[in-house]
């Protein structure tokens, strides 16, 4: 019964901010535990470049700066497509 409330509990941005890879987490697994504790933040309003920014704000150090330069909102959002937390965007071919 305790386990079925811990898992229920509605986070606070602060849950968020305070997210930080662990040592031995990859980047996927961490993203994939960002976007899970994001799902639990059901009062939070936050757009998708925002949340990709906190998550990045929590990478370990020396990974944050092998991604400097990069648009990590692009992988962040690449990455959730690829874990089937949404729809991959459609796209547009033009017939001419």
């Amino acid at each position: 019964m305790s386990t079925f409330s811990v898992d229920m509990m509605s986070f606070k941005l602060s849950h968020l901010t305070s997210v930080r890879q662990l040592r031995d987490e990859s980047v996927n697994d961490y993203i994939r535990r960002f976007h899970d504790i994001k799902n639990r933040c059901f009062s939070v309003n936050i757009t998708e470049k925002d949340l990709a920014g906190l998550a990045f704000n929590g990478l370990r150090s020396h990974i944050k700066e092998r991604l400097e330069g990069y648009d990590f909102f692009y992988y962040y959002s690449s990455a959730l497509e690829s874990f089937g937390y949404r729809k991959p965007k459609q796209r547009v071919s033009r017939v001419s």
